[in-house]
């Protein structure tokens, strides 16, 4: 788990609001009630990115691939939960070849599929190994992002 730049701005905001304490001591509640809301805020999008199902991820791509050639590579992305998922995906070809459109920013809503694509160049012959996707969760009010390998 970790914070977002939004998550940032948010607590810049909530210490912004200690302001309003030099205004005079019948401030403080409020000051104290806009640091609770943060805090609650923060916390219930903390609990939710925690308890996400991780998504599902196929990836799909030509058994042969010539070298000095762009090919696609196809990323199947499944939602089976109840809630809309944000994700960004960075999938890791072989270190012998370029990329591009890396990475990928979906958002899947309950129950749904997406076919996402990107491209290779392999630069060199031989075997190429794919290593596993790095799939980052936003969670529901973007504070947070869960790593999920």
């Amino acid at each position: 788990m970790r914070p977002t730049p939004r998550l940032l701005i948010v607590a810049l905001l909530c210490l912004g609001t200690s302001a309003v304490t030099l205004v005079g001591p019948t401030w403080i509640p409020v000051w104290q009630w806009s640091v609770v809301g943060c805090l609650a805020l923060v916390g219930f999008d903390l609990l939710s990115i925690y308890r996400a199902a991780q998504p599902a991820l196929e990836r799909r791509v030509d058994s042969s691939l010539p070298q000095g050639v762009w090919r696609a590579v196809e990323l199947t992305l499944s939602n089976a939960t109840q809630r809309t998922q944000r994700l960004r995906v960075f999938d890791f070809p072989p270190e012998s070849a370029n990329y591009r459109h890396l990475p990928i920013e979906v958002t899947l809503l309950p129950g749904q599929k997406a076919l996402q694509s990107y491209e290779i160049f392999p630069r060199e012959r031989g075997v190429g190994q794919f290593q596993p996707a790095q799939v980052m969760l936003l969670s529901p009010l973007t504070f947070w992002q869960r790593s999920l390998r």
